[in-house]
């Protein structure tokens, strides 16, 4: 379980962002939450994070946009992608994108709360 690690969630979705901050705490983690990429980038490159949680289609930068800048600020930070497509765009090639430019793991949405701590205690112990 989490041992104060910071984690970055992006997520435009209000409900699931708090949702998945909540659930973190729960598990031990400090959380804090961006509604999108440009403020998510700007929370990292200023406090620095152990995880990154992102949303990948989001109004203004998309998730593999920030994914890419994070990237260029911190090669080593475990990042999680999240997606559930949008309208007719389909999440598996978004996700498998997220992959090729640098996202430690995907998950499709929906997912289940479980799924997220699992996959933060997975890409940490991995880092």
């Amino acid at each position: 379980m989490g041992q104060n690690q910071k984690i970055l969630i992006i997520e435009d979705d209000a409900l699931v962002a708090d949702l998945i901050a909540v659930t973190l705490k729960h598990a031990g983690y400090v959380t804090m939450i961006a509604s999108n990429a440009e403020d998510g980038l700007d929370d990292f490159a200023s406090l620095g994070f152990d995880v990154v949680v992102t949303d990948i289609f989001m109004e203004g930068m998309g998730g593999i946009d920030g994914i890419s800048k994070i990237r260029n600020l911190n090669a080593d930070v475990p990042i999680i992608a999240m997606s559930g497509g949008y309208k007719d765009l389909n999440p598996t090639k978004a996700l498998a994108a997220a992959k090729k430019i640098g996202a430690s793991m995907v998950l499709s949405k929906p997912l289940s709360l479980d799924d997220v701590v699992d996959a933060v205690e997975t890409v940490l112990q991995d880092a």
